[in-house]
């Protein structure tokens, strides 16, 4: 629906750790978030769609999220880990995915510590001044 571009782009936040850390606050993320970061950048391929101050390319990709060919498996809950899972195994197959997705062969390891940096990306929610 058009309301929803429009809505995804009123949601402001900032002064996050990560926001921090990109204008040159380094310590703001101690090494181990700064290797997570890495992965996200690196081996876990995020980076593809995911990148700039505001964490996206804004383009739309076929992922394959909505191409089912039966019914899809309830949430549980776990809604970071099941991205991550959908992600690695190179989204669902369908003749438009976009290219860029593949298989990642993450470890749980790997999985948790993305995880853990997406957490980094959380600030403050900027206040409506209308």
């Amino acid at each position: 629906s058009p309301a929803r571009p429009t809505f995804i782009r009123a949601q402001l936040s900032g002064n996050s750790r990560f926001d921090c850390y990109a204008r040159g606050e380094r310590t703001l993320l101690p090494l181990e978030e700064q290797n997570r970061l890495r992965l996200f950048r690196g081996r876990g391929m995020c980076t593809v769609c995911h990148e700039g101050p505001t964490v996206t390319d804004e383009q739309l990709h076929n992922t394959g999220v909505a191409w089912s060919s039966g019914p899809l498996p309830a949430s549980g809950g776990h809604f970071l880990d099941e991205v991550l899972d959908f992600y690695g195994r190179g989204g669902r197959a369908n003749p438009f995915l976009d290219r860029d997705l593949q298989p990642l062969g993450l470890s749980d390891e790997d999985k948790r510590a993305l995880v853990s940096f997406l957490k980094t990306l959380s600030g403050e929610a900027a206040s409506d001044t209308r």
